[in-house]
């Protein structure tokens, strides 16, 4: 029998990097073994994550609300058009990678319970699971919802009780809000005390009003959400509650020019 070996070219390596049979098979046996391993692929996650995306249109399982009271008009109409899970493919990491890097969770993966608010598909909260975090600890909540992982409903009001989590992030999703600081209020509810928020947001240099207008040329409807500028912007959304930053990004000056990510990593202190 000729062995089975894949050839995988790489301008990063000297040479060739041969995969055997053998090395493929036990590839295949630690997938067996540990299945949320292969969450760690982002082609792979991806595509499970799109394949069970499909499943669920396709059986009507899609379920979803109404624009909340302090959603920006047209929020769950332009989720709904854009549930592609390849925007969570990256953008996720920017929260995730310094979540890992804090000790006490690493240690502690585990026990600790996670809020993911606006994760739209699954894809974010299958790299979650690949990274060590048990699934009964992980929830989504978002406006739409076809998993078990999410729980439909509205972040200015969660369906939560008070101090049921240890970390809840704020995935590119207070964009949509038009009281950022309710829903920021309602994540330290539910957050214990010394627990992390974490908040992702969206850096554009375009002005918002003409994002929106090219929204409405293209797709007939508009969005005029609430712009961040800097970390400061979310610090000051957390308020009193601010305990200690873990980690700050945002686009550096020459960056400006182009959309970017700002994210802030900090505890809470009821």
């Amino acid at each position: 029998m000729i062995p089975l070996i894949i050839n995988i070219n790489c301008t990063m390596l000297p040479n060739n990097f041969a995969i055997t049979q053998e090395m493929m098979a036990e590839l295949i046996s630690t997938v067996i073994r540990y299945p949320s391993t292969l969450f760690q692929s982002e082609a792979a996650r991806m595509s499970i994550c799109a394949m069970r995306l499909q499943e669920a249109q396709s059986r009507g399982f899609v379920e979803c609300s109404q624009d909340s009271k302090f959603s920006i008009e047209n929020t769950v109409r332009h989720n709904l058009e854009s549930l592609n899970p390849q925007i969570a493919a990256r953008r996720p990491w920017a929260i995730l990678g310094p979540l890992l890097g804090v000790d006490n969770i690493n240690k502690n993966l585990p026990e600790i319970k996670v809020l993911i608010v606006g994760p739209r598909t699954e894809a974010e909260i299958l790299l979650y699971l690949s990274m060590g975090f048990q699934g009964k600890n992980i929830i989504g909540l978002d406006l739409i919802s076809y998993s078990d992982f999410i729980v439909k409903g509205d972040m200015h009001d969660m369906p939560f009780k008070d101090e049921e989590f240890d970390i809840v992030i704020f995935s590119w999703v207070l964009g949509y809000s038009t009281n950022q600081k309710i829903a920021v209020k309602e994540a330290v509810r539910v957050l214990k005390d010394g627990g992390y928020i974490c908040i992702g947001e969206q850096w554009d240099p375009a002005p918002i009003d003409a994002i929106s207008s090219q929204m409405e040329i293209e797709k007939g409807y508009s969005l005029m959400g609430t712009v961040t500028t800097s970390t400061s912007d979310l610090r000051e959304l957390i308020g009193e509650h601010f305990k200690e930053s873990i980690f700050e990004t945002q686009p550096l000056d020459h960056e400006k020019d182009r959309p970017g990510w700002i994210t802030c990593l900090a505890t809470i202190k009821k």
